[in-house]
């Protein structure tokens, strides 16, 4: 006798969700992906509009701030940075969430969720000094959550809706389930080989970010 398994079906994992599906969103899945229904996915930008550093009026240094090349890495959002000086040559970079994300030094490249370097000028920075970046039309990718990746997808964003696979080189369409829900924990699927501590804070990750997505354990 054949035995049939059947596997995750499409939103099981939904206990409940805003109205006019404003929980969903479509999503393009990045290339290489096998992703099952109810899957815990990450995100990666892939393309983004990084604006020059400007100066904050009334700063009394005239150091001078260039861009990376890329000017940004995977985990960059959209909105504006702010770098704020603490001394002369030592500064902290706040993300458009309002949260440090990393402090950096006159001559080293900072490198993180955006890339430049600052550069002194004939006026010393003083501490409050400031320069903000604005970034914008981003282009995200969709894969995957795995703590160990390096390029966005270490970060939960979501759920894929139903299952999705893309050949190499190739996108495809999804749904992505990435606000204003309930979800149940145990229909969640997840990369092979995660163990239950990272699943653990994957679920912690998620209940934690703004947009109202919770995940409950029946």
């Amino acid at each position: 006798m054949t035995i049939l398994t059947e596997g995750p079906r499409p939103g099981e994992c939904i206990i409940d969700e805003a109205e006019n599906d404003r929980s969903r969103e479509i999503i393009t899945i990045t290339a290489s992906q096998t992703l099952l229904a109810n899957q815990v996915i990450g995100s990666v930008v892939t393309a983004a509009t990084v604006g020059a550093a400007a100066a904050v009026a009334g700063n009394t240094g005239n150091g001078t701030i260039a861009a990376g090349s890329p000017a940004f890495l995977g985990t960059v959002q959209q909105g504006t940075y702010r770098i704020l000086f603490r001394s002369a040559t030592r500064f902290d970079v706040i993300d458009p969430n309002g949260l440090n994300i990393g402090s950096g030094v006159a001559g080293t490249a900072f490198s993180n969720q955006i890339v430049f370097t600052f550069t002194a000028g004939g006026t010393a920075m003083v501490a409050g000094d400031a320069f903000t970046i604005a970034v914008s039309a981003l282009t995200t990718r969709w894969g995957a959550y795995d703590p160990a990746a390096t390029d966005g997808r270490a970060v939960p964003r979501g759920v894929l809706f139903e299952g999705v696979t893309t050949g190499s080189g190739a996108t495809a369409r999804g749904v992505g389930i990435v606000r204003a829900a309930q979800i149940n924990a145990k229909k969640l699927q997840w990369l092979g080989g995660l163990n239950d501590a990272q699943r653990t804070a994957a679920i912690a990750l998620l209940n934690g970010q703004a947009g109202g997505l919770t995940v409950r354990t029946l």
